[in-house]
């Protein structure tokens, strides 16, 4: 795959992510729903606080704007930890 290919398909990916974020529910997913009904819900021990807490980045007002650059985040996040990954075994298999 070379550079062109891959920066179009980051390109398709985050014009997807920006797409897609508009239509995410509003409701609670499935581990908030269980922590509900099962009445433990608000009880839980803050231990360390979450970058993209709540799918959102912190201090963007703008709910559709916070959600849409935090999944542009983790998109990015998990492509360098990809492209990372994938430079060190290649660079093992040289060996």
């Amino acid at each position: 795959m070379n550079k062109k290919q891959m920066l179009i398909g980051l390109m398709v990916a985050f014009a997807t992510l920006l797409i897609f974020s508009l239509f995410a529910s509003k409701l609670p997913d499935s581990l908030e729903r269980l922590a509900e009904s099962r009445h433990f819900s608000g009880k839980e021990k803050v231990v360390a606080n979450a970058l993209l807490a709540d799918y959102s980045l912190p201090g963007l007002k703008n709910k559709k704007l916070a959600l849409a650059s935090a999944a542009i985040a983790g998109a990015v996040i998990a492509f360098l930890l990809s492209y990372w990954l994938a430079f060190l075994l290649k660079r093992k298999n040289k060996n």
